[in-house]
């Protein structure tokens, strides 16, 4: 099968990290799979050491002939069964390229994120007309799709992002002096602190305001308690999150750590995640701490329940109140039987449910099935 992901996405998150991971897997199962990313992007310095097959475009206007124009003579020298794009804003490129290259390969578009737009214009109904199908990450996102999108549900598949259970480090596989050393750097010496984690750029959304008016609520019932605030700032969100840290009186409770790329020892130092994010389409920092054997307070927003089901995967709290999430913390806090029954639980759903294996599989069928239509 030959396959083509492609996006011009020029962000460094889950969005634009997902399509290497997955071109490498499928690479893996025997698929003749390349990209084609946007020239000076994240994704395009990544691919460069990736050992992928790829190539980049010069891609400008929605509407760009002459990026159209590079994609069709791609077209031409790759001959995609399918492409797979993973940012509805190329779908005009990718549907002017096929013309021009007179190719009509299997479109489908995969939706990592919510629209908050309608897209039931002429164009729009042109452009999905074209699509074999849509994979939508979570029944959130496939919710959205129905609600701003000209497309019927009969074409839209829930396909989460698969994780690859041996690429994480478990609480009781870590390597304990890793753990030790990470847990000193994230103000956590003593092991008889209880040291809760939040991780996901800084950003409003995120939630991280949330967990600081609940960290300030617990300050005096649980003096054992840290928190480690983990992520790259945007637009100057950690000047004010530090601001109100120092105001709450948690400078000896909070260590802000900016961006850091050891996820998994990161994970497996933490006793409790914490996911305050006010809407997530997929939740994939959840799913990695699930995997992880981590007890996860999340948001009961977005696609968060959807795998996480409280009292039995995790524990949910009111999206945007902190004093909600502090009566889950503060549980999880006071109860290592909890946050060990609650990880074990977790782990064993992410490793049913999200394993790469089985989300191959999933989109093998869903090829399959659309190359039968052709």
């Amino acid at each position: 099968m030959r396959l083509i992901h492609l996006t011009s996405s020029g962000g460094w998150g889950g969005r634009e990290m997902y399509p290497a991971i997955l071109s490498a897997a499928q690479k893996q199962r025997g698929l003749e799979v390349s990209l084609v990313a946007k020239m000076n992007t994240p994704l395009a310095g990544h691919l460069a050491a990736a050992g992928l097959d790829y190539d980049t475009l010069r891609i400008g206007p929605y509407i760009d002939p002459a990026a159209a124009w590079r994609l069709a003579g791609l077209l031409k020298k790759r001959r995609p069964q399918i492409i797979h794009v993973h940012l509805s804003r190329d779908l005009a490129l990718v549907s002017l390229a096929c013309s021009m290259a007179r190719q009509r390969p299997q479109i489908i578009l995969h939706k990592h994120i919510t629209s908050s737009i309608s897209k039931r214009d002429i164009l729009h109904r042109y452009l999905y007309g074209k699509l074999s199908a849509v994979v939508a990450v979570s029944d959130f996102v496939r919710q959205n799709i129905l609600a701003t999108s000209p497309i019927d549900n009969e074409r839209i598949r829930i396909i989460f992002n698969g994780l690859d259970p041996e690429k994480n480090i478990s609480l009781t596989a870590g390597d304990q002096n890793r753990r030790k050393v990470i847990r000193e750097e994230l103000g956590a010496p003593d092991n008889d602190l209880v040291l809760a984690g939040v991780v996901g750029r800084l950003e409003p959304r995120k939630g991280q305001e949330i967990l600081l008016r609940a960290a300030a609520k617990l300050a005096d019932r649980l003096p054992e308690l840290r928190f480690a605030v983990v992520g790259a700032p945007e637009s100057g969100y950690d000047r004010a999150l530090k601001k109100m840290a120092m105001e709450l009186g948690l400078n000896d409770r909070v260590v802000f750590t900016g961006h850091r790329k050891d996820a998994a020892s990161l994970y497996a130092a933490l006793d409790i995640l914490i996911v305050p994010s006010l809407e997530e389409s997929f939740g994939l920092v959840a799913a990695e701490g699930m995997l992880a054997g981590l007890p996860v307070a999340a948001s009961d927003s977005g696609a968060l329940p959807e795998f996480i089901s409280d009292g039995e995967t995790g524990l949910l709290f009111a999206p945007g109140d902190p004093q909600d999430l502090a009566r889950s913390l503060e549980r999880l806090a006071r109860d290592s039987r909890l946050r060990l029954k609650l990880g074990q639980a977790a782990r064993e759903w992410v490793v049913a449910n999200l394993s790469m294996g089985k989300i191959l599989d999933q989109l093998d069928n869903l090829y399959e099935e659309c190359l039968k239509k052709s």
